[in-house]
């Protein structure tokens, strides 16, 4: 008689950890990213011939996620940043996120008026991750882009009066 075999210890799988890659694109895929922080100078509106200025708030951020019921931090870190300033010229496309005024690393001159403009910031993030099973960090390269728009603001025409009469009326 025979009887039935028995599985062996070794036919047992053994734990196979997940790749940091993978444990990145679960973190990107589950988690809420926040956006870059769009700021425009000047706030509301915008004239005609003088630069508007742009700058991205935030460059970095961190995501938390469970994976296996291990907590693994991803860094996300901002790689490039493209304002279209909504009037049909090219995006501005950089490596820069620019800060606020008097930094001008990041502006663009409107030609004509317009009742209403938004500018749109589209930002390429990479994310950086130190995998909790086997303690390999990696990083992946531009995985997600955010996208974000200002608040509506009118584009004024400017004009600009240089006078000397003025200034001598006032003494000046």
């Amino acid at each position: 008689m025979s009887t039935p075999a028995q599985p062996a210890s070794d036919d047992v799988p053994a734990f196979v950890p997940p790749s940091t890659v993978d444990i990145i694109y679960q973190a990107v895929a589950s988690a809420t990213v926040p956006n870059a922080g769009l700021v425009v100078q000047p706030e509301g509106v915008s004239y005609t011939g003088i630069p508007a200025l742009v700058h991205a708030s935030r460059t970095s951020s961190e995501i938390t996620v469970e994976i296996l019921g291990r907590h693994t931090t991803v860094s996300l870190t901002a790689r490039s940043f493209s304002f279209d300033f909504g009037d049909g010229t090219r995006p501005l496309v950089t490596t820069a996120p620019g800060s606020a005024y008097p930094d001008r690393t990041n502006q663009h001159t409107y030609t004509s008026p317009a009742a209403q403009r938004v500018i749109e910031l589209v930002t390429t993030w990479t994310a950086t991750a130190t995998n909790p099973f086997t303690g390999e960090t990696q990083s992946v390269e531009g995985i997600l882009q955010t996208r974000e728009v200002s608040a509506p603001f009118e584009v004024r025409d400017s004009h600009t009066v240089l006078t000397d009469v003025a200034e001598q009326r006032l003494g000046r």
